[in-house]
């Protein structure tokens, strides 16, 4: 199956995968990505929220407590 092919050329030493870096790069990187957007939704959210503490409304110089 493989005589005549660039794979098998004999006493040639040579890997038949790349390397394994290589091969999983698109599953960290996309499991990473993924991570990233889930923290900064999290971060939007709680950012964005009131927690029971005074709000400091700075452009209109008052301060609100829920």
């Amino acid at each position: 199956l493989l005589e005549g092919s660039f794979l098998w050329p004999g006493a040639a030493a040579r890997s038949l995968q790349d390397p394994l870096t290589f091969r999983n790069l698109p599953q960290v990187q996309g499991a990473c990505r993924d991570a990233l957007e889930h923290v900064e939704s999290l971060l939007a959210i709680e950012l964005n929220a009131s927690q029971g503490n005074p709000i400091v409304v700075a452009d209109e110089d008052r301060v609100v407590s829920v």
